[in-house]
């Protein structure tokens, strides 16, 4: 909308996401560590703007983790830090169907739809 008006001074940011599919028998253990690293960790991450775990609807074990930042340069200083929550699933990406994509809002303010 504001790319629509000409308003694209304010549109800025990275949006990331991480897609994964937890085992059913994961899934407590996976919900508890996702809503302890939010409370304990993610509140003190320099350039975070807010983090949600999303969930299907259709398929209960297929997991998004959306995160919104600043700058890409905190998500990258961030992602090398290596701490994050979804690290030990990262090392086996191929159990967890792990997969991810990021934006730039702004972008998307560049091309003519």
């Amino acid at each position: 909308m504001l790319s629509a008006v000409g308003e694209t001074d304010d549109i800025r940011g990275w949006i990331h996401f991480t897609f994964l599919t937890i085992p059913e028998e994961e899934m407590g253990a996976f919900q508890k560590q996702w809503n302890n690293y939010q409370t304990d960790t993610m509140v003190n991450v320099t350039g975070l703007i807010g983090s949600q775990l999303l969930q299907r609807m259709d398929d209960n074990r297929q997991f998004a983790v959306m995160s919104t930042w600043t700058l890409r340069d905190y998500y990258t200083i961030w992602q090398a830090d290596g701490r994050g929550p979804l690290k030990k699933y990262a090392d086996f990406e191929n159990r967890y169907n792990m997969r991810t994509s990021s934006y730039s809002p702004a972008a998307f303010t560049k091309q003519k739809l």
